[in-house]
């Protein structure tokens, strides 16, 4: 794929290329420059303009052996990154996530709240029925993935990759670490109310219904 991001460009001027990952939509802007640290001016137009009129977009520049000079103006014109050509498309997916991991954590509330288990962003802490529980970071990186986007289905391999950051047939770790993670907030981890299995799919955190009494009330 990284010959197919390559030739995706003229050698005569920066043509964009548009891609889409993770919910990030992005442009490639290949830097034509001649002069090393001197950027091209059509380049920094089009930073500068997609930074004014279309901030949803991730802009990244691909340059070789872009020189800090270089990095520096096409940053300061808009660009959310610059990078190396050629561009391989798994290094690219990852720069994507990245961003989208970054663009949710800004976004998002400063805590998350699902059923009695309160998730505190900002500092990566989980607390159930209101008591603070201890939570190895990956754990909580792996929570905080599933609460984002409750009743969602992962298969394993997605959350390997979103969570982790690798591709692997191996995913026992995830399993691993679902179970870890149900023996911490689950009130019965053999019962799950919140990390449910999806057979043959994957996990998915879900918004637990409490039993109404006679009179409809929760």
């Amino acid at each position: 794929m990284a010959a197919a991001l390559h030739h995706q460009f003229s050698p005569s001027s920066p043509e964009l290329f548009y891609c889409r990952t993770n919910g990030i939509k992005a442009v490639l802007i290949r830097e034509t420059g001649e002069c090393g640290a001197v950027p091209d001016p059509h380049s920094l137009e089009i930073c500068r303009q997609l930074h004014a009129s279309r901030p949803e977009l991730a802009v990244f520049v691909v340059a070789p052996d872009a020189p800090p000079d270089l990095r520096i103006a096409l940053l300061n014109a808009g660009a959310d990154d610059v990078l190396n050509e050629p561009i391989g498309e798994p290094e690219l997916e990852a720069r994507l996530r990245a961003l989208a991991r970054r663009c949710a954590l800004l976004h998002a509330p400063p805590n998350l709240r699902i059923g009695d288990i309160e998730l505190d962003l900002a500092r990566g802490r989980v607390f159930r029925h209101g008591h603070l529980i201890a939570i190895p970071a990956k754990e909580f990186l792996l929570l905080r993935f599933l609460a984002q986007t409750p009743d969602t289905v992962f298969s394993r391999a997605a959350l390997l990759l979103e969570v982790w950051g690798y591709r692997s047939c191996f995913t026992r770790t995830v399993d691993v670490h679902i179970a870890m993670l149900r023996q911490r907030i689950e009130d019965n981890p053999h019962k799950p109310r919140y990390i449910q299995t999806v057979r043959g799919r994957g996990y998915r955190l879900t918004m637990p219904v409490e039993p109404q009494g006679a009179d409809g009330a929760v």
